[in-house]
């Protein structure tokens, strides 16, 4: 073990006996000697001392007076006596001030001021990680305390928190006490059952212990909170725990959205593109057979549209684009209708009802509203297809026979919507 020991007090010679004294395969000791404390505050800052030893020689050196200005500094340096002569108020005041020993010194004292120079200086050492550790471990608290991410360590038996930092107090608006006689089950709604749970943390052990994923957590006013989590199966003392570090995701979320919103709008008639239309009719359609409804889907065209373009310009143009839509969101507004602006003058509208008829008639309201609602005035023509049993078609199927009733109404000259029921 090495060490830096500062004497204090003592003579040359008397130096000279001490280090011989400890001198140990064990022990690699630096001596410092200071005549005086003069300049003590500034060695202690400049370098790290193990350990002082203190001479005490009435008529010299007063050890008990360098204690106290030893202590006036605030260092947390061991110190001992190391005297030739010691009476036992010395040793006591000594012992009482913090000393960790009080030895008289001798030639034949070997054993013993070596054993009590190591053990203090082990003693200093062992103090000085502990308190280099709990200052890590001080730090790394705070850290983890201001972090805005939520971190929670549950049972992986029953789920209940263990331990937390200060953002899940923040987000559950609870004290400590609170929130330690909660579980995970309080918070999410990820599981349904305790199975669940199990089947869980058994899927963590099975990922090398490792999951991650996304889940909404209920907040102080029972809001839902999207957050992205990362799940760590560990054991510590022969003993599993559940690590969880989660990071709220509202805004990338939020951002995600928009983003989708972007792909997936038009942006001339904020109407829905085509894109996943696919996937939306086949929602619906599974959702017409459960409710054992009739499900229409409809395609219109806006007629002699290039025409008006080429006569009035563009601009009019799309400016009846706009109209139409407004004109198909009048009569498709009811939260499972679907309209879709499908390319050009094409729009697509999906709709349910509970009888075919009822759908025929909102279709053919779009063909009777449109001359009065455009300007100037254009008609449309529309070709549907309703579906009234059980049998799955999909998307691509029913989309071609209700164009080829477009195709029809077209030739029989516009303005008017086919319909035709399966």
């Amino acid at each position: 073990m090495r060490c830096t020991l500062l004497l204090l007090g003592y003579q040359t010679d008397k130096v000279e006996l001490i280090a011989s004294l400890i001198k140990n395969k064990e022990l690699t000791a630096e001596i410092i000697a200071y005549p005086d404390t003069q300049n003590l505050t500034a060695i202690l800052q400049m370098v790290n001392i193990d350990c002082i030893l203190l001479n005490h020689e009435s008529n010299q050196f007063n050890a008990l007076s360098a204690i106290e200005q030893l202590t006036s500094t605030n260092q947390s340096c061991k110190f001992m006596i190391l005297a030739d002569i010691l009476n036992t108020d010395v040793m006591r005041k000594g012992f009482l001030a913090g000393a960790m020993d009080c030895l008289q010194l001798s030639v034949n004292s070997k054993q013993e001021v070596y054993d009590a120079v190591f053990h203090t200086v082990a003693l200093y050492k062992r103090d000085k990680a502990l308190r280099h550790e709990n200052a890590e471990l001080a730090l790394l608290r705070a850290v983890i305390d201001t972090t805005p991410s939520l971190i929670m360590v549950c049972d992986p038996d029953t789920s209940l928190f263990i331990t937390f930092n200060q953002a899940l107090n923040r987000f559950l608006g609870l004290p400590s006490e609170q929130v330690k006689s909660r579980s995970y089950f309080h918070i999410s709604e990820q599981f349904d059952s305790t199975e669940q749970w199990f089947e869980f943390v058994e899927q963590a052990r099975l990922s090398a212990g490792h999951i991650g994923f996304e889940v909404s957590l209920k907040n102080a006013k029972g809001k839902l909170i999207p957050f992205e989590f990362d799940c760590f199966l560990t054991r510590v003392a022969g003993r599993e725990y559940l690590l969880m570090t989660g990071m709220e995701i509202s805004r990338l979320k939020q951002v995600q959205n928009d983003l989708e919103e972007l792909a997936t709008k038009d942006p001339l008639t904020h109407l829905r593109n085509r894109r996943g239309i696919a996937e939306e009719y086949e929602r619906l359609m599974k959702n017409a057979i459960r409710s054992k409804s009739c499900l229409a889907l409809a395609v219109f065209d806006l007629d002699d549209f290039k025409k008006i373009n080429d006569q009035y310009g563009h601009d009019v143009g799309d400016n009846i684009l706009i109209e139409f839509a407004n004109v198909l969101r009048s009569v498709a507004r009811r939260p499972l209708d679907l309209i879709v602006r499908a390319g050009g003058e094409e729009f697509v509208v999906i709709m349910i009802d509970g009888e075919s008829k009822s759908l025929q008639r909102l279709l053919n309201k779009i063909v009777s509203f449109t001359p009065h609602t455009t300007t100037p005035s254009t008609t449309v023509s529309g070709g549907a297809v309703c579906l009234t049993g059980d049998s799955i078609i999909n998307y691509d199927q029913v989309f071609k026979i209700a164009d080829n009733n477009l195709y029809k109404a077209k030739q029989a000259g516009k303005n008017r919507l086919i319909f035709e029921t399966l």
